[in-house]
């Protein structure tokens, strides 16, 4: 039998966005992960009950020409895009005092939170051996060369393999972290209260997406458009019909250059 044999309806309509895009996701990589400054959050999901989102809108501002739109599913780490950048030259120095870690190969990227509590880009990658038990990794970097709306803290992801940092370090203050205890690829959840997040499977490729839990669900063409004084524009529909966890938010971002912008708008409802 299932567990809730109760429908669920949307209390109250709950429109969204009529946000104005104007300016493509930075590159063709970014294109797909969402993880782009010129993103548009368009829907953020009722933070106790979620919401359900029953279609997108999109209409083109005056004349434009053709374009792709696509839509991403995230966990709300943050409710806005940044232009942060990456922390600069991420460091790691083996300490000799007290630890647990293991001996072997550990590899971190960091990344900077500004005050809204929205992640920047990932630093580069940096390694260092523990040549045995009883030593530590003082992981460190500089602050990010652009700084928008500053710096609420750094995220560290942390793991045994080059490109498949696996363990998350949430919110550290300053730009120094000292890790003294070491970490299993196949367990789930914090160790000793150190590590703070597991983000993926030991044989998965990193992707910066994992942390943010995003997730592209779904891209729709957009034709060219020639404005009119006489002539209506084609409207632009792009049915989802999909609940939204609580807190979730849905954004979207352009492919390529447009000339006056596309607005979007979500048509969903509140639990």
């Amino acid at each position: 039998m299932a567990g809730n044999q109760s429908p669920i309806f949307s209390r109250v309509g709950d429109v969204q966005g009529s946000v104005l895009m104007l300016n493509p996701v930075g590159t063709t990589g970014a294109g797909y992960t969402g993880l782009d400054a010129n993103t548009y959050s368009i829907y953020s999901a009722d933070p106790t009950n979620g919401g359900f989102v029953q279609r997108i809108r999109l209409k083109s501002n005056n004349t434009n020409p053709a374009n792709v739109v696509r839509f991403w599913m995230c966990n709300a780490n943050g409710d806005y895009a940044t232009t942060t950048t990456a922390p600069q030259t991420p460091t790691a120095t083996i300490s000799a005092t007290s630890g647990t870690m293991t001996p072997g190969t550990y590899y971190m990227k960091v990344q900077a939170l500004d005050a809204y509590g929205q992640p920047g880009s990932f630093s580069s990658e940096i390694s260092n051996t523990v040549p045995s038990t009883g030593n530590n990794i003082v992981w460190g970097w500089s602050a990010p060369a652009t700084v928008t709306q500053g710096v609420s803290g750094y995220r560290l992801a942390i793991g045994v393999a080059a490109n498949q940092e696996q363990f998350v370090i949430a919110n550290v203050t300053g730009t120094s972290y000292t890790q003294n205890t070491t970490f299993f690829t196949g367990q789930l959840g914090n160790q000793v209260g150190q590590f703070t997040g597991y983000i993926g499977n030991s044989s998965a490729t990193f992707t910066t997406s994992l942390l943010l839990n995003t997730t592209l669900i779904g891209e729709v063409s957009i034709p060219a458009f020639t404005a009119s004084a006489t002539a209506a524009t084609a409207d632009v529909d792009y049915p989802l019909n999909i609940a939204v966890p609580p807190g979730y938010r849905i954004i979207a971002g352009l492919g390529t250059t447009t000339a006056n912008g596309i607005f979007a708008t979500a048509i969903a409802g509140k639990y």
